[in-house]
């Protein structure tokens, strides 16, 4: 089968160029034809996909899995495939508006297909997909909380999370990429989307908090097997309950919730975020 991945923008390490690059490795793992194309990019970043396009790609396809309206419009008009579908990774950003024309829309959370389906557009729900053979647990947590591993994109943030009083680090900057051994030497991580799916899936719980600037201060709580049903239908947001940040709530989440065991979170990644199955749902 070939198969055409397209993206607006392959430049830094954000949440659909990191989709589009799992999506990526898995097919050709399981032996697809596939090319890539984006109409933003860097050598950094598009010398990664052995079939790179910068300009309108010329191949036939059997399946086109399309994110952004950008790409969505070029492919329709100038390429020949026989399936397109478009992949809605957000209810804000323009990209991510859904156009007619796809013969099938998928929305990675919940609340983005209620989003589009307001606006007549119906979805299958696809969560995002982990490549749990990159991202594992190798270090056992701790028994009480010692390292804390700041995932905000704002410093304001990350310096709130400093006031819980535990060591806590943070990334060097935003965006960078990510190993499982940055995940491993926490032993709770704060963040949200896949910031939470990857340290999940590297045995990490996970406090659902940032501040971003379209949303505000967003505090889901602490990611469990009793509440992650709940927080994906956001995406891992901090939307689902919109809370502030609340010093001695986040302590009394930590008493609470904090389990000294890499194997329950990682089960959590296993069950919801694997890229073995979400592959079998993309392409079905």
């Amino acid at each position: 089968m070939n198969v055409l991945l397209t993206n607006n923008h392959l430049m830094t390490y954000g949440g659909t160029e990191n989709w589009t690059y799992t999506v990526y490795k898995k097919l050709i793992q399981l032996g697809f034809n596939v090319d890539v194309f984006s109409l933003k990019h860097n050598v950094t970043f598009s010398s990664r996909f052995k079939n790179f396009y910068r300009s309108t790609p010329k191949n036939e396809y059997d399946l086109v899995l399309c994110n952004h309206n950008s790409c969505f419009n070029l492919i329709l008009n100038k390429v020949k495939y026989k399936k397109l579908t478009f992949i809605s990774h957000g209810t804000i950003p323009y990209l991510e508006k859904p156009l007619a024309g796809a013969d099938r829309y998928i929305s990675v959370s919940k609340e983005i297909q209620s989003h589009i389906l307001k606006r007549g557009f119906e979805s299958d729900v696809v969560l995002n997909p982990i490549d749990l053979e990159v991202y594992y647990p190798s270090k056992p947590l701790n028994l009480k909380i010692e390292n804390i591993f700041s995932l905000c994109q704002q410093q304001a943030a990350s310096n709130k999370i400093k006031t819980l009083g535990i060591n806590t680090f943070q990334i060097e900057k935003v965006r960078r990429e990510l190993s499982h051994k940055d995940y491993n030497d926490s032993d709770i991580c704060v963040g949200l989307g896949r910031s939470a799916f990857e340290s999940l899936a590297c045995g990490r719980p996970v406090i659902v908090y940032d501040y971003r600037g379209y949303n505000g201060e967003l505090y889901d709580g602490i990611i469990s097997k009793d509440n992650i049903s709940e927080l994906i239908k956001n995406n891992c947001s901090g939307r689902r309950y919109k809370m502030s940040f609340s010093l001695d709530q986040i302590k009394s989440d930590i008493e609470t919730s904090y389990i000294a065991d890499t194997d329950y979170y990682r089960s959590i990644a296993e069950k919801y975020f694997n890229v073995n199955k979400i592959i079998k749902q993309l392409i079905k």
